[in-house]
């Protein structure tokens, strides 16, 4: 199935070939991954430590997180390469 191509207003929300996608108006490059995936933004609180403060939610999944552990293969729970030799 091919779908339409939607012509496209806003230079930023195009792709290579001109067609339309989806992604913020004010988006920049973080809002990215490499591959050119559009990622949910993600607030954190930081306390004057300089590290994240709040209660952790365990059953919601860590945004920021996730997408740093898919980017380079690690696994979820403790962080070690998610890759093994079998």
């Amino acid at each position: 199935m091919t779908l339409p191509t939607v012509p496209c207003a806003h230079s930023r929300l195009c792709d290579a070939t001109g067609r339309a996608r989806l992604g913020y108006w004010d988006e920049t490059r973080q809002d990215r991954d490499v591959n050119g995936v559009l990622w949910s933004r993600v607030s954190q609180s930081i306390g004057d430590d300089g590290l994240p403060a709040g209660e952790p939610k365990w059953r919601l999944v860590h945004r920021a997180r996730q997408r740093e552990t898919m980017l380079h293969l690690r696994c979820q729970v403790c962080g070690a390469n998610a890759r093994t030799s079998e």
